[in-house]
């Protein structure tokens, strides 16, 4: 599987992606990061990531006021939640990140990017479970190269997307 919606170079974030990885997805997302404050209240940013999905993990620009654009690269078990539009991110207590799909029309038309959206949610459930399989794999060969709590995630997040991924293929089949 290939997506290639925006070119790869359309940034720098491809310089984190680990050696050896395959790009499979590149698009832009509409990206709202929310850090929820110990007093109460939040904090809302918002910008259009360029991102690109591997078949490990992702992606991602993040743009800072006076410094060079920021570029992240997490594992797919670090990915919280999955829906049609996009996917979550929750690495740290008290932050949440949102991306949406968003469409560039200098590299597609809307009719394109409509049909590309019905399919977003199988296609990353597809390529996070291959990606989850493997680790899972690699921990099984050598459990004592990985920490405790990875262990748990990988496996957590399997059953998770696991049953997401087949609820979903049911409901486009």
């Amino acid at each position: 599987m290939s997506d290639i919606y925006v070119p790869i170079d359309y940034s720098e974030v491809k310089n984190v992606i680990p050696l050896g990885e395959d790009i499979v997805y590149s698009t832009l997302c509409k990206v709202r990061n929310t850090i929820s404050h110990t007093m109460g209240g939040s904090t809302t940013r918002k910008w259009i990531s360029h991102v690109l999905i591997t078949t490990k993990g992702i992606a991602y620009t993040i743009p800072q006021k006076k410094a060079p654009i920021e570029l992240r690269y997490l594992f797919w078990y670090d990915i919280d939640k999955v829906f049609s539009r996009g996917f979550m991110l929750r690495p740290k207590f008290k932050i949440v990140t949102e991306f949406i799909l968003a469409q560039d029309p200098n590299f597609e038309s809307k009719e394109s990017f409509k049909e590309r959206h019905k399919l977003f949610k199988e296609k990353l459930l597809s390529v996070i479970v291959t990606a989850l399989t493997d680790k899972q794999k690699e921990i099984e060969v050598n459990p004592d190269g990985f920490t405790k709590e990875v262990k748990v995630k990988v496996k957590d997040k399997l059953l998770k997307y696991g049953k997401a991924l087949r609820k979903t293929e049911k409901t486009i089949n």
